[in-house]
């Protein structure tokens, strides 16, 4: 009950915060970061080392921080009093379990899906837990909080964080995604979800037995979460239901960013400070550093995230100060890198290219995969013909000599 309240609380909080400019956001941006650094730094003794002499109102000139370095110094960093060692080991029991219940002296502990590379570990107090809550509901219900909506939500692993979405009027079920899809199937046509909610590979799965007359789902809206968004796979998504795709953009790191009512996705400026490491001049693509607001338990302030983040040029139609990204354009390691023909150092090569090359080389390839085996050589692999193979090949190898 005083987790429901909580949650219920932080839901309107969330809904009353609208910004009417950009230097209102940022007045409240350093508001907030005021009273995070009060509580956090006498409680972290790695925080509190890291400013040094530095002045609190200096806090943009601490050194950066990285997952590498939050795993090495996560004992002395977290606030909660929780060794790395106990986490990992709680949450490892959880995975092998499949029971995501157990906390640590109160404290929810989770792993992350290891994307990255690395697997990441996070901690979540219960105002914490209720927070997020409040603040996704607020953010991707379309129907408000008491339409009733039924969620089907997949995920590799559940827990104490997402359960606390379940309030009157909502019926949430969380669906493993390491169970069989026909449990998945007798699962949904029970439930009839109004929200399905999954990462895109399972989605797309589901479009295709939706398409086939398979599968009958009511459902108002469709959330990506959890992995990269192709936008093939979007296209697959949006034309088997029949409506926008959105998605939650989320990380071990925190709840950075959710699409608008227009399907656009925009960062979660009011959770969250996200400053810009410029990848090239402009204001183009940009890895994020981002600074959450609300976390102490874990703090995470100036953290280099792995994303490749890519603007959207225009302005989004909702009207939101919050900014508009064209997409994340995934992980930093997607990057390729090949040899310059003239001179010495190396081309990148972003995702972005190497999927549109893919695109424009035959409209009817639907998934295919392109990998960075060395500097000179490529592995693709397509689901098509031989001659979209061949295709597909041309077109990456022009690629290559365009960008040598």
């Amino acid at each position: 009950m005083r987790d429901s309240l909580t949650t219920l609380f932080r839901y309107w909080e969330q809904r009353r915060r609208v910004f009417a400019s950009r230097d209102q956001l940022e007045r409240f941006q350093e508001e907030q970061v005021r009273r995070l650094l009060r509580r956090v730094v006498p409680a972290s003794d790695f925080t509190r080392e890291r400013f040094g002499s530095l002045p609190w109102e200096e806090w943009q000139r601490i050194p950066v921080m990285d997952k590498p370095l939050l795993l090495q110094y996560f004992d002395r960093l977290n606030t909660g009093g929780i060794s790395r060692d106990e986490a990992f080991a709680l949450a490892r029991l959880a995975e092998r379990t499949r029971d995501f219940k157990p906390q640590l002296r109160g404290i929810t502990v989770g792993l992350s899906s290891g994307t990255s590379g690395r697997q990441g570990i996070f901690l979540v107090s219960r105002e914490e837990r209720c927070r997020w809550a409040g603040t996704i509901l607020a953010k991707m219900l379309p129907r408000g909080l008491l339409a009733g909506e039924r969620v089907a939500f997949f995920l590799r692993a559940g827990g104490n964080l997402y359960e606390t979405v379940r309030t009157r009027g909502l019926q949430f079920e969380f669906f493993d995604l390491m169970d069989e899809m026909e449990r998945h199937l007798s699962r949904l046509k029970c439930l009839q979800p109004t929200i399905l909610i999954g990462p895109p590979s399972l989605l797309v799965e589901l479009s295709r037995l939706v398409s086939k007359g398979i599968l009958t789902l009511p459902v108002v809206r469709v959330i990506s979460v959890a992995e990269v968004l192709d936008p093939l796979d979007r296209e697959v998504i949006e034309s088997a239901f029949g409506q926008v795709l959105h998605q939650v953009y989320q990380a071990t790191e925190g709840f950075l960013g959710a699409t608008c009512s227009f399907g656009v996705l925009h960062l979660n400026e009011d959770l969250l400070i996200f400053e810009k490491e410029s990848i090239e001049a402009g204001e183009g693509p940009f890895i994020p550093i981002i600074t959450d607001l609300f976390r102490t338990t874990l703090p995470i302030i100036r953290y280099r995230l792995d994303d490749i983040l890519v603007p959207r040029r225009a302005p989004c139609p909702c009207g939101s100060v919050l900014l508009a990204l064209d997409r994340v354009d995934g992980r930093c390691d997607d990057v390729f890198y090949w040899p310059a023909l003239e001179g010495a150092g190396w081309r990148r090569i972003y995702p972005d290219f190497i999927r549109k090359a893919v695109m424009e080389a035959d409209a009817e390839v639907r998934d295919f995969r392109v990998r960075q085996l060395s500097p000179g050589e490529v592995e693709l692999s397509i689901e098509g013909a031989a001659t979209a193979f061949l295709r597909v090949s041309e077109a990456l190898l022009a690629l290559a000599r365009r960008n040598q």
